[in-house]
């Protein structure tokens, strides 16, 4: 089983590619043998699998005018490749080109290359519907391996995925790679030797999160509805029996009160407060349960793309004649 890379996708492609650039070269070098390589991607895979660490899906989100061209690429540089990224006509052009050049240069072989490339159009500025669309993926690839890139789209698209990721608890990996020259669409480093790389692990400016999930709040907000049945109001004593069933402090009730979850009408009786179905509402129910069923329903919403990996690398709208269990 391989990675599900997801990302957000801007102006500046080098977001998106950063963290593929190294993992592609840390994977090369794990296959050469490297055993800082090797102990990098022990966590991914099936416990016995013998080659870990190969990208099989890429899923980018990013806007209708990124997708369709009508935003151009501007003051890119491809130090790695000499290529002109400010010449191509789209910016997912660039991305899925130097991806293409970069697994090349690598020599990786079949079956260590993406088999496919996804776009989905999101309305870049409007979080809920970036959170939408977000999380009803999450949903498809519960039982995928899935790792997040942090630094590409916008914040709106950022959060999204962050906290979509931690009510689902689909991702055991945040990357985030900081780099001051935005217009390189590669590190910022000195061009490797692809068929035999040596850089260090991690790489510079390399930066994970650790594993964010919601699971405990959401088994504390169902206690907290139980707790409550059909009864409007209940004593507070019900609440701090809530608490300790999950191993959390009494003083975490004042955090209770403090996001809107729970309201005192004194200082024993309790109600829901208005932001208890606030944040309910993020866990949205959806029967999308694998990447067939995301595939039907991002073409019937028109909003799902699929590149091609091979030249010339145009990016085409799916349809339902497209789609293959």
């Amino acid at each position: 089983m391989g990675i599900y890379y997801l990302s957000g996708l801007g102006t500046s492609p080098g977001a998106t590619l950063l963290p593929l650039d190294y993992l592609y070269l840390m994977l090369k070098m794990a296959l050469n043998g490297n055993n800082d390589a090797k102990m990098f991607f022990e966590r991914s895979g099936e416990l016995n699998q013998e080659q870990k660490g190969d990208v099989e899906y890429i899923i980018i989100f990013t806007s209708k005018e990124v997708i369709e061209g009508t935003i151009k690429p501007r003051n890119l540089t491809d130090t790695w490749f000499n290529s002109q990224p400010n010449n191509e006509t789209s910016i997912p052009k660039i991305v899925t080109k130097s991806l293409s050049k970069l697994v090349k240069n690598c020599s990786l072989k079949k079956g260590e290359w993406i088999k496919g490339i996804y776009f989905v159009q999101v309305d870049f500025k409007d979080f809920t519907d970036c959170y939408e669309k977000i999380f009803i993926t999450m949903k498809a690839l519960l039982r995928k391996e899935v790792w997040i890139n942090l630094i590409g789209g916008s914040n709106q698209i950022t959060l999204s995925l962050f906290l979509a990721s931690g009510l689902t608890g689909i991702a055991p990996n945040y990357l985030y790679i900081f780099q001051d020259d935005i217009s390189k669409i590669h590190p910022d480093i000195k061009r490797p030797n692809f068929e035999n790389p040596n850089i260090t692990i991690p790489p510079p400016n390399w930066c994970e999160f650790p594993f964010f999930w919601l699971g405990l709040e959401n088994e504390v907000l169902q206690g907290i509805e139980n707790a409550f049945g059909d009864r409007d109001i209940i004593h507070k004593n019900e609440l701090l029996s809530v608490l300790d069933n999950n191993h959390i402090s009494h003083q975490h009730l004042a955090k209770l009160r403090s996001t809107s979850l729970i309201q005192f009408l004194n200082n024993d009786a309790v109600k829901k407060g208005v932001g208890f179905s606030a944040i309910k509402d993020y866990n949205i129910e959806t029967n999308v349960d694998n990447m067939t069923k995301w595939k039907e329903w991002g073409v019937k919403k028109g909003i799902l793309f699929q590149a091609d990996i091979n030249s010339p690398f145009n990016l085409n709208k799916m349809k339902l004649t497209h789609i293959q269990a």
